[in-house]
C-alpha cells in the first residue's frame, strides 16, 4: 500500500475529497516522525509500536587484510507489529 492508496481509502471512508484526505494523511505522519525525531515512543493500538534503539559501538575484522575497525555507536528504528 502507497500513501496514494492510503489517501484514497481515507477519502472513500469519510467521504470528503482527496485533497482533504491528503492533508489528514499527511498531519497524522508527519506526527509519527516528529515524535521518533524527538525519542518518544509511537503506539498505536492493533496495528504496532515504533521506537528508536541505542546500538553499542560494534566491532568488525577484514579477514583478508586482518584489520578491526569499530563502528561507532547509533541510533536504529524497531517496530513491533500487534498481535492479533
Amino acid at each position: 500500500m502507497t500513501k496514494a492508496d492510503l489517501i484514497n481509502i481515507v477519502a472513500r471512508k469519510l467521504e470528503i475529497t482527496q485533497v482533504q484526505a491528503g492533508i489528514i494523511v499527511e498531519a497524522a505522519l508527519r506526527s509519527i516522525v516528529n515524535a521518533l525525531q524527538t525519542g518518544q515512543e509511537v503506539e498505536i493500538r492493533g496495528f504496532g509500536s515504533f521506537r528508536f534503539r541505542n546500538r553499542a559501538p560494534a566491532r568488525a575484522a577484514t579477514r583478508r587484510r586482518g584489520k578491526r575497525s569499530t563502528y561507532r555507536p547509533r541510533r536504529s528504528p524497531t517496530s513491533r507489529w500487534a498481535r492479533s
